[in-house]
């Protein structure tokens, strides 16, 4: 290929473009056609500038710097929004829009949209472009904790310069008018609330999100106000079918939600918006607002604004897997129970199918398990009591585990109703946080009972 070949024939062909006649092109060996798919994509793109195609600039003008620090904090918001696996190609972009010495960076999939700002300093007026989302991950991984990153023309036509230290990369880029935006938020209904409660309770009810597709409308986090004494709450629910988790919000009081309707009674957050919630308000107790419509879902702390579209779906009535009978239980340490759970389930081939027996004792619970292939796990752990002894009941081992990691508190109950009813799982000390998990067939294999 000609443009393999050093740089004196890269301008011998260049000049026969230049020179030779049409009709000469047609009929020669070499056509123009053949020479310009041999050019670099750059060159055969065409130019944003007034500069000649395919020339490099002599010097890069610098657009703005911004610090490490602050830059990072920033894309680290909007990451979660960039579409690596999307087959339109600006959706794994970011965009970067400067104007009064404030960078607002932007990422969309379409359903949802991240903004967040940062301060940049010595900015020449405003600036918009898109630059791939990967490569920006890559080079905020390997930054230093100090320093500036300087934005400013790309050696070519179409390229952004981005220079660290002494680092400076080229990096084509796309054209801001042509990234998409799902709205602003102008005009909601804005309301402040708690955001370290909002983040927790998400934290702590993530475990039980459907992870398959079958079902939609599970796919997402349940927001819905519920009374608690005199007043509404935020409540926040997510299930899969097999486990449950209810966390109600005592510190965000009056949520402001949509007006329920015999299509639409609950808000449903998708997973991805959800994340990106927890990640938004974790540790803040003010400057975190919410507002919602039928249609979307918004957010903003500190400069980060977050825009998504909702699940359009009827949340299904979970209030009747949470037996209302809680006077059977026993009460354990968290920590040892979490361990004990984990060693169980070593011996677990099929996590869908191997059931984990709890088994009530006079000084506690056993817990054993046999695998597809026959291995067995048997444990002791000591609990306070209150439930007849040898009551036993299945349980998935793999669902329980993550429902113990996400309990914050030193104890926790777990409410026994009999053998076929869903186990209920409280944390002691927090009793507005529920979690439930559906019971099952346990394997019947010689030598199971404990030794």
């Amino acid at each position: 290929m000609i443009w393999n070949a050093p740089r004196p024939h890269r301008s011998i062909a260049r000049s026969l473009m230049a020179k030779a006649p049409s009709s000469c092109c047609k009929g020669s060996m070499i056509s123009s056609a053949m020479l310009l798919n041999c050019a670099p994509p750059i060159w055969r793109s065409g130019c944003r500038t007034s500069a000649a195609p395919g020339r490099m600039r002599p010097m890069a003008e610098v657009w703005f710097r911004a610090h490490h620090s602050d830059f990072r904090r920033a894309l680290g918001m909007v990451m979660g929004a960039v579409d690596f696996g999307s087959t339109i190609p600006i959706l794994g972009h970011v965009m970067f829009s400067v104007a009064d010495d404030v960078l607002v960076l932007r990422a969309s999939n379409l359903d949802l949209q991240v903004d967040a700002e940062c301060e940049v300093f010595e900015s020449v007026g405003h600036a918009s472009f898109c630059l791939p989302g990967d490569r920006l991950k890559a080079l905020s991984s390997s930054l230093p904790e100090s320093g500036e990153i300087i934005f400013g023309s790309g050696r070519f036509n179409d390229q952004v310069s981005i220079r660290s230290g002494k680092a400076n990369l080229s990096i084509p880029f796309l054209p801001a008018q042509d990234f998409p935006c799902i709205g602003t938020g102008d005009g909601a209904d804005w309301y402040d609330v708690d955001g370290n409660e909002l983040s927790r309770g998400i934290s702590n009810a993530s475990f039980a999100f459907n992870k398959r597709d079958d079902r939609a409308y599970l796919a997402g986090m349940c927001f819905h106000a519920s009374k608690i004494g005199k007043h509404e709450v935020l409540t926040l629910v997510a299930t899969d079918g097999i486990s449950l988790a209810r966390i109600h919000c005592p510190a965000i009081p009056e949520p402001r939600l949509p007006e329920r309707r015999y299509s639409y009674p609950h808000v449903i957050v998708p997973p991805r918006a959800v994340d990106s919630l927890r990640k938004m308000f974790d540790g803040a107790l003010r400057g975190c607002s919410l507002a919602t419509s039928d249609a979307l879902i918004m957010a903003r702390r500190d400069g980060v604004t977050m825009i998504s579209k909702l699940i359009d779906g009827t949340y299904p009535g979970y209030e009747g897997v949470i037996s209302p009978t809680r006077t059977q239980f026993v009460e354990a340490a968290t920590v040892e129970l979490t361990a004990a759970v984990r060693r169980v389930n070593i011996v677990i081939d099929d996590q869908k199918h191997d059931a984990m027996r709890v088994v009530v004792t006079s000084s506690g619970i056993q817990l054993d398990l046999v695998g597809e292939t026959g291995g067995i796990a048997v444990e002791e752990v000591a609990c306070e009591v209150s439930a007849p002894i040898d009551f036993q009941v299945g349980i998935n081992g793999a669902q329980l585990l993550k429902l113990l990691s996400s309990i914050g508190t030193d104890r926790v109950r777990i409410y026994f109703t009999d053998a076929a009813t869903p186990i209920v799982i409280v944390p002691v000390g927090i009793e507005t946080d529920i979690f439930v998990l559906q019971v099952m067939r346990f394997r019947s294999v010689p030598g199971r009972e404990a030794q």
